[in-house]
């Protein structure tokens, strides 16, 4: 490379490549500008400044294709050679600002000649970091602003509901996400864009937010409905991905970790009001008020929704007019677009970015947010279902109780955000510690909660006669020996890990991982992370629901107990070789 000359030898064809970069003449400062070379001139004008020339030094007997490989390869070499020709101005920089006029010349060139991973700037775009965060809060509303009352609605518009069929209604929701979310994110990736998808996904909330307003309308079958509906739901949610690579592009890697609990905050502000707007429509009975020819009511169950129809429009409208978005890509040329990108140059950038980060750490991240996710996955479960065949509470009750504790939640959840985000609690709780104590919760959480013979208590029976509420030996057939916690024990314990140690492990692990993944472009990544997080909500739903039906907590708590010390184990195992 020192003489500008490649020698390629091949048994079959040898290729040799000469680049010739002439030291461009000095002008003046008026006229000090910055020069740089578009890929079609490189390939069509022979006589250009900077000038790639391939010979072949001996019969080609390869296919066609082989030429034009490396003929790319070439190309690329040139691009390089071309980024890095100096461009002087009326006088040479001192020897002391050689470094800046480097700095100076290379942030030039990241407009337009080579494709940035990474923010190129040194300071975070805060005001783009608020706006993302803004948008996902008002999207976010719709999952949490109808948590608690999913359950008692199925039920009350469609009798033969049952807590198998609404475990399958959560699978079915994370199935549409999981197969969506990647593609967001390679959407974004291959176009350069987080707009477009951002701006989908939105449009998707809408289409299911009207049909879940237009549920009751349907005769019968109504479950299904409302089955479609969390799965346009989940869909919709895919362009999170999106979002969190775009966060990770627009902040460097020393501000990284605020940026995420920003982020991260916007969520969990969504899980506060989320309950709170419940809450306020706790007053309204059912069917309540009716709106539309007795086809449209505004009640306990429905109020909600027009909350997250009013969210998802006014995130559009950020995301539409606000939304500036900042474009790292190489510009397109006259031949090609952004969208056409060459088969193998994907393949070749992919590659690259697989190697260039931690694989088992990112793995070990991926399998900790895993477990926390099953945690999730079976508390949403069977919450309702515990409260109301358990506990012996009714419709009306399971929401009101559902909708404080989620509120509680929130709150706890905000607090830690907040401690993150001002950067106070990063003080004293790092990344990695706050990983280790969020399994550590998810274990002592399973363990307290599970009915043992010396704590646990008889369940009440259902009595439809006398109207007393209770468990129904026809659906559940452990309702006559088993026992159960108290709900004082079970709800406590509940806020404390869904509010402390799923808030711990979003922002530690995913902080952890995304600087694990380090200057890459991180939307396919992040597309994948959120991916295997969807398995565990598909088929989580699907194994937890039959299994409570059919035996209560007595297989699923030691199941999901082995887990969490699993994921104990394996961060401890490699605490020293996260990044802190």
């Amino acid at each position: 490379m020192a003489d500008g000359t490649i020698n390629e030898p091949n048994p079959m064809v040898e290729f040799k490549a000469e680049i010739v970069i002439p030291v461009p003449e000095k002008i003046s400062q008026a006229e000090c500008k910055f020069i740089s070379t578009n890929e079609s001139e490189l390939q069509s004008t022979p006589d250009n400044d900077s000038k790639t020339e391939v010979t072949p030094t001996m019969e080609s007997k390869l296919p066609a294709q082989a030429s034009v490989d490396v003929i790319e390869v070439v190309e690329d070499v040139a691009l390089e050679q071309v980024n890095s020709a100096p461009t002087n101005c009326s006088s040479d920089p001192p020897k002391s600002d050689k470094n800046k006029a480097m700095a100076d010349n290379g942030s030039k060139r990241e407009k337009g000649l080579q494709r940035q991973l990474t923010y190129p700037g040194d300071v975070t775009d805060w005001p783009q970091v608020r706006l993302i965060a803004a948008i996902l809060f008002l999207g976010c509303i719709q999952m949490f602003v109808i948590g608690m009352s999913e359950w008692p609605y199925m039920q009350e518009i469609d009798k033969e509901a049952t807590s198998t069929f609404f475990g399958y209604v959560g699978s079915v929701s994370a199935l549409g996400h999981a197969i969506c979310a990647p593609l967001m994110g390679y959407w974004s990736s291959a176009t350069g864009q987080t707009k477009n998808p951002m701006i989908a996904g939105r449009l998707i909330a809408l289409v299911g937010c009207f049909l879940y307003i237009c549920v009751e309308m349907f005769p019968r079958d109504r479950r299904y409905v409302m089955l479609t509906c969390y799965t346009i739901f989940g869909i919709s949610m895919s362009s999170v991905s999106v979002m969190r690579g775009y966060v990770a592009k627009i902040s460097t890697p020393t501000d990284r970790a605020r940026a995420i609990s920003a982020f991260g905050l916007a969520t969990m502000l969504a899980v506060t009001v989320g309950p709170m707007f419940q809450m306020f429509f706790t007053t309204l009975s059912f069917p309540g008020i009716n709106l539309v020819a007795g086809k449209l009511w505004l009640n306990i169950y429905t109020g909600p929704i027009y909350v997250a129809l009013i969210a998802n429009i006014a995130s559009l409208i950020l995301i539409i007019f606000y939304f500036k978005e900042k474009h790292f890509d190489r510009p397109a040329t006259n031949n090609r677009k952004p969208l056409e990108r060459r088969p193998s140059q994907a393949r070749a950038a992919l590659t690259t970015d697989m190697l260039s980060f931690n694989i088992p750490l990112a793995l070990i991240c991926i399998f900790i947010r895993m477990a926390a996710t099953l945690t999730i996955v079976t508390i949403n479960t069977t919450t309702s279902p515990l409260m109301m065949s358990v506990f012996g509470y009714t419709n009306t009750q399971t929401v009101k109780v559902g909708s404080f504790t989620q509120a509680c939640v929130g709150v706890l959840s905000l607090l830690l955000f907040l401690g993150f985000a001002s950067g106070r609690l990063n003080k004293y709780i790092s990344e990695r510690q706050g990983a280790l104590i969020s399994c550590i919760l998810f274990a002592l959480f399973f363990l307290i909660t599970y009915p043992w013979h010396f704590v646990g208590n008889p369940i009440r029976i259902k009595d439809v006669a006398a109207n007393v509420t209770g468990c129904d030996p026809e659906v559940y057939k452990w309702c006559t020996d088993s026992l159960y916690v108290k709900p004082g024990i079970y709800l406590g314990s509940m806020v404390i890990v869904l509010g402390i140690a799923i808030t711990l492990s979003t922002i530690a692990v995913d902080t952890l991982y995304s600087r694990i993944l380090g200057n890459i472009d991180q939307g396919t990544m992040q597309g994948v992370f959120l991916f295997c997080m969807d398995i565990i909500n598909i088929l989580g739903p699907l194994v937890v629901a039959p299994m409570f039906t059919a035996s209560g907590q007595q297989r699923i708590w030691p199941i999901d107990e082995i887990v969490a010390i699993v994921a104990t184990i394996t961060c401890i195992a490699a605490y020293k070789k996260f990044p802190h």
